[in-house]
């Protein structure tokens, strides 16, 4: 199989395999098992270590909403050596069931310390009751009752990556035999998913916890998802930000707020997340909603062109580390599609399609 190649000559590689099946595919019963592939994967390429060590190279994985990635990033020459024990290791998926009950107890351990966390509890649980979506994390009960035989079959169906990305100087041949996987079209978030029957889909924060959070979530963007994630960095980036400039600068009501686009089975959820003292969430939700209230106010040419400057820098950035996992798999590259073409009345429409109807969660946890 030779893989995507993107020429890259500053005498750094990366290469990546991905499979585009993850957390937005996951059905009743599997929620969270394609994460826990991953870290078995993992264990197949910890017995390479003492090799990656000796070569310098840097490895990990990721699942996302919509992918599960390995990869790994060195010296060129380090990066094309391991290549062929790299690309072994991951499409053998050969575990033991000891490996399998150790792993699982390792993610169970995450979720629980992913839970642990105000707003990221208060996110979830925010996504389960509106969508009856568990994200990359999972559920409690699927993880628990998930046998070695069901993660086993998973992972031997998962073994073949949809994509494998060479970022280098040179294009390389990977000598390990590949099938090809046919592309599958997932249906977005509200294409064909009843959530009536999910509404069990409920898990206690474990934390005691003396703020509010508060988030606010936009209606499903389908459609101009790049422009929203472009908005996202006019709400939130830096501290002339309208939502710093309000929250933490006027009024010291916060410590951050950010916005983020999430995607998830195709569609885009634009995402404003912040925690403050009990006594002050509702006018900290009554001030992010004056903003989307009111976008000739904040959402300025001016304001807007200094984000389409910030952006343009950081795509040159993104060029010269293209190598890195940041870029080539966490970042939000697609922002960049639209950084010259995007007008400020577009972001100013997406505003009005903001829920301005907060979600704060305020129990006193235990």
């Amino acid at each position: 199989m030779i893989p995507y190649y993107i020429q890259h000559d500053t005498g750094m590689s990366g290469f990546y395999m991905v499979y585009n099946r993850s957390a937005s595919h996951e059905q009743p019963g599997e929620r969270g098992l394609t994460h826990l592939v991953e870290h078995l994967g993992c264990t197949l390429v910890k017995k390479l270590e003492k090799d990656m060590d000796r070569y310098g190279i840097a490895w990990n994985a990721a699942t996302s909403e919509e992918w599960m990635a390995f990869y790994m990033t060195g010296l060129s020459e380090s990066v094309e050596a391991m290549l062929d024990p790299f690309v072994k290791a991951i499409t053998n998926f050969r575990f033991s069931e000891k490996e399998f009950d150790r792993e699982r107890k390792v993610v169970i351990q995450e979720y629980e310390d992913y839970f642990s966390k105000q707003t990221y509890s208060h996110f979830m649980n925010l996504l389960r009751r509106r969508f009856g979506y568990c994200s990359a994390i999972g559920y409690r009960q699927d993880l628990t009752k998930a046998t070695y035989e069901q993660v086993l079959g998973l992972a031997k169906m998962l073994c073949t990556p949809d994509s494998a990305i060479l970022v280098g100087p040179k294009p390389l041949t990977i000598k390990a035999e590949l099938s090809k996987k046919p592309p599958v079209d997932y249906p977005g978030l509200f294409d064909g998913y009843s959530t009536e029957s999910w509404y069990d889909l409920k898990e206690e924060p474990i934390a005691r916890v003396d703020n509010d959070s508060v988030i606010m979530m936009s209606k499903s963007i389908r459609e101009g998802q790049a422009e929203a994630k472009f908005l996202s960095y006019v709400l939130d980036h830096g501290f002339q930000s309208p939502l710093n400039q309000l929250l933490r600068e006027q009024h010291g009501l916060v410590y951050y707020a950010s916005a983020n686009v999430e995607s998830i089975r195709g569609s885009g959820l634009l995402i404003i997340s912040t925690e403050t003292a009990k006594k002050n969430s509702k006018k900290v939700s009554d001030i992010i909603s004056s903003i989307l209230e009111n976008p000739k106010k904040y959402i300025t040419e001016k304001r807007v062109e200094e984000i389409r400057e910030y952006l343009r820098v950081r795509r040159r950035i993104a060029e010269i580390k293209m190598y890195d996992a940041d870029e080539i798999l966490l970042d939000d590259k697609n922002v960049f599609t639209v950084l010259d073409t995007v007008t400020t009345e577009q972001l100013r429409k997406i505003c009005s399609g903001c829920i301005t109807e907060p979600s704060i969660d305020r129990k006193d946890f235990r």
